[in-house]
């Protein structure tokens, strides 16, 4: 028990002894009465007993018999003097109390910690009470939780330690705790039945605003059938005189427009051979303007082609003599180098080469320009022949 270690661990070196060596005296005890049960005709030693020895030995067997059982303390406290049911004498019981040692051992244990929790308990106890400030992941983390909740509810260090595995309480931070968890668990349950009925309500609501429509939907929808019927007469009557003051505007209207077309045909008929004078008149200047425009045209094509045949064949003549001069000068520093020199008769050929295809180069240009002009002789024949046969048309 831990009054038994408490007094094995006391300062005092007499209690101390006296609790080491209460297991020996006992047996030792219980050795000599034994042998002298046995031995009745032996001669007895007179020892003195001591009122030490003898608490000593009472002690031993109280210690033995304790250790042998499983002791538990039950107070019992008198309510009154007179053994009457109902009657609680307060002045007798605080003084049973007091004598008792009660008082001084609540006080003690005001004074330290009597309170000790572990920390999964906390945690899964008053979690509730944070648990904004503690996420999920941290529900694992028990003394986390612990010092987060104490910090919340402003619990100093005065009123609480923190251990290894459990937290240490002064007397009515326990008490302030469940209270609030108590609170806590009033408002959640408020909040339940709050939301419960709100639920409730608004489903009655919705029941009685759903059966308020849907007697609205029908008498709204006896009035709109009395109004579509008066409507439909209306519309009937409507469409009848419409349907009448239609027939009279069409025929008035088709004796007007019969009117109008007669008067249009008359004016777009005028119109029309007006405007086909008009076209054949400008017709005839424009083949006019066309056959003497044509014609000076052509006479200054001729005098242009004239003027350009003679330019290049000037200018071809001047370009040839030019070249035989240079034609002549080449192949007499030809004839020069091959005297002076016979290693230079290949460079020689390759010019006579380059000069003759010169010549042949020439005589082609000058044959494509007789085509090109021959080509275009024929071109300004036929355009003659196409200009004669349209006069001839238009006259």
């Amino acid at each position: 028990p831990e009054q038994v270690q408490l007094l094995e661990n006391s300062s005092l070196t007499f209690i101390r002894n006296l609790l080491t060596k209460q297991a020996t005296q006992a047996t030792g005890t219980s050795s000599s009465s034994s042998t002298l049960k046995a031995t009745p005709g032996a001669k007895s030693n007179f020892q003195f007993v001591s009122v030490a020895s003898q608490f000593r030995e009472s002690l031993a067997h109280l210690m033995s018999s304790i250790h042998q059982t499983q002791p538990n303390y039950i107070r019992c406290i008198k309510p009154n003097t007179q053994k009457k049911k109902l009657t609680f004498d307060k002045a007798l019981v605080l003084q049973q109390l007091r004598c008792g040692g009660v008082l001084e051992q609540l006080r003690i244990s005001r004074a330290g910690y009597p309170s000790r929790v572990p920390y999964s308990n906390i945690t899964k106890r008053y979690k509730l009470l944070a648990v904004n400030e503690l996420p999920p992941p941290l529900w694992e983390e028990h003394r986390i939780c612990t010092e987060v909740l104490m910090k919340k509810y402003g619990i100093g260090k005065d009123m609480v330690q923190f251990g290894l595995t459990k937290v240490f309480f002064r007397a009515g931070v326990v008490a302030t705790l469940e209270s609030l968890r108590a609170a806590k668990l009033a408002s959640s349950a408020t909040m339940i039945q709050k939301l419960w009925r709100g639920f409730v309500a608004v489903r009655f609501y919705r029941k009685i605003k759903s059966a308020a429509l849907y007697m609205q939907n029908c008498f709204r929808q006896g009035i709109a059938h009395m109004e579509l019927v008066h409507l439909r007469r209306e519309n009937a009557a409507t469409v009848l005189q419409s349907k009448i003051r239609s027939f009279i505007e069409v025929r008035r209207y088709e004796k007007t427009v019969a009117s109008a077309v007669v008067l249009q045909k008359a004016v777009q008929t005028f119109y029309a051979h007006k405007r086909y004078r008009e076209i054949r008149l400008d017709q005839a200047a424009v083949t006019l303007q066309t056959f003497i425009r044509s014609s000076a045209e052509a006479r200054r094509f001729e005098k242009l082609k004239k003027a350009t045949v003679r330019a290049q064949a000037r200018w071809r003549g001047k370009k040839a003599r030019k070249l035989y001069k240079a034609m002549r000068e080449e192949e007499r520093s030809l004839i020069n180098a091959i005297q002076r020199e016979k290693a230079e008769k290949n460079k020689a050929e390759q010019r006579a080469e380059e000069l003759q295809w010169r010549l042949q180069a020439e005589a082609l240009l000058k044959a494509r320009l007789e085509d090109e002009n021959k080509k275009m002789a024929a071109r300004y024949q036929e355009e003659e022949n196409k200009r004669q046969n349209s006069v001839k048309l238009t006259i």
